[in-house]
Parts: C-alpha cells; sequence; structure tokens
C-alpha cells in the first residue's frame, strides 16, 4: 500500500499550523500584529539591538520577509530600526517602549492559544509532542 494521503503526519502538522495561526491572528487584530510577526518581537525581547539579517537567520526566513514584517510593526510603534554605528550597512532593530509594554498580552495570547489548540492532551503528553517535534524539526534541518 502506498503513502495514505488523508491520515498522515504531515497532514495533521499542516492543520494544526494553519488552525493555530488563524487563533493567533485573530487574537492580535487589536495589537495590529500579524501572526507572522509576534516571532519578531520574541527574538528582540530575548535579544534587542539584534541586526535584520540576525533576525532572519533566527527565524530561517528571506531577508524580504523580515523586512515587510519589521515595516508593519515599525508603522504600528513596536520597534524602530537603524543603522550601526559600526557599520552603516547593518540594519539594527531596536524595541519601542510600546513594544516591550505590549510583552505580558502577547504571553497571554500565546498561551491562551496553545492550550485551545493542545485541550485534548495532558501535560505528559505535551511535553511528549514538543520532544518529538523537535527531533522531527532536527531531522528536517541537518
Amino acid at each position: 500500500m502506498g503513502f495514505d494521503f488523508f491520515n498522515n503526519t504531515l497532514k495533521y502538522i499542516g492543520l494544526n499550523y494553519r488552525h493555530y495561526s488563524q487563533i493567533l491572528t485573530k487574537e492580535m487584530l487589536s495589537l495590529n500584529i500579524g501572526s507572522g510577526q509576534y516571532v519578531y518581537l520574541f527574538l528582540l525581547y530575548e535579544k534587542d539591538g539584534v541586526s535584520q539579517q540576525e533576525l532572519s537567520n533566527r527565524l530561517l526566513v528571506d531577508k524580504s520577509a523580515t523586512k515587510r514584517a519589521l515595516e508593519k510593526l515599525e508603522i504600528n510603534g513596536y520597534i524602530y530600526r537603524q543603522n550601526s554605528s559600526s557599520d552603516k550597512r547593518v540594519t539594527e532593530v531596536f524595541l519601542t517602549q510600546k513594544g516591550k509594554d505590549i510583552k505580558p498580552k502577547l504571553d497571554s495570547i500565546l498561551e491562551k492559544t496553545e492550550n485551545k489548540l493542545l485541550k485534548n492532551l495532558n501535560k505528559e503528553e505535551r511535553e511528549t509532542l514538543l520532544k518529538l517535534l523537535n527531533r522531527a524539526f532536527d531531522g528536517i534541518s541537518n
């Protein structure tokens, strides 16, 4: 028998991702943040003032996608960008106070969304799922 197109891991990973993205988009409407933009904020919460290139590298996305996301975040007042003082070719990205202030709200939205997505799993199953998805990613990314 061949590949089961209707019942396979890839299908359910994709369906879960799409559903998760739809919920996040709806939840973040009031903040004017798209579901693909919040990840940049979380990287900046970890380390403010990194280059656009570093953000692209860490998220495994192309420079143009990063530029578009950052432009939207900048228009909405969450970040600002400036040329590096040591290398004018490099653009560094910083959180504004508004960007810093919304972190608790983003944490709440993400936690609520993840809990909704995983509501049928107990704590052990959630931990196992996370480990397995990490291992699968390690296998595909190397």
